[in-house]
């Protein structure tokens, strides 16, 4: 009874004040939030950067081949189409390999894979999230 009641109660202050619960959930943030970093906490993450320049993170590996011309033509293909990503080019012999990215988990690295899903030169020659060592992110 006591929640009928309280029910009854919340419709009737919602409606009272002329606003409707799916109008509130579907409003647009009402402020950005602009995270600014301290100058100590700056000063305290430089010399990390210095000391170690990798971390322990992911990358996308999109081709593994042993001809160097063939990583060549994809790795231009990639610079033209997707400017935005990071792309490396690494040889380990006997293949060289074309990984995208600095992920710092397996889940941040898969959220490539709408961008390039519809890709068909991109995902015919696979897409496998791999353990690597990734570049520091930038601070904002």
């Amino acid at each position: 009874m006591k929640a009928l009641l309280l029910g009854i109660g919340l419709t009737t202050a919602l409606t009272a004040a002329g606003q409707n619960v799916w109008d509130l959930c579907n409003q647009p943030p009402a402020a950005e939030v602009i995270v600014q970093y301290p100058p100590a906490l700056r000063r305290y993450i430089a010399p990390l950067h210095r000391d170690h320049p990798l971390l322990r993170g992911y990358r996308v590996q999109l081709l593994a081949t042993s001809r160097r011309s063939e990583a060549m033509k994809y790795r231009q293909y990639l610079l033209q189409t997707y400017p935005h990503l990071p792309i490396y080019l690494t040889y380990q012999a006997p293949y060289f390999k074309i990984r995208v990215g600095n992920f710092r988990t397996r889940i941040e690295a898969y959220s490539l894979w709408p961008l390039l899903k519809s890709d068909t030169t991109v995902v015919h020659r696979g897409f496998f999230v791999v353990p690597d060592q990734i570049e520091w992110p930038d601070l904002p």
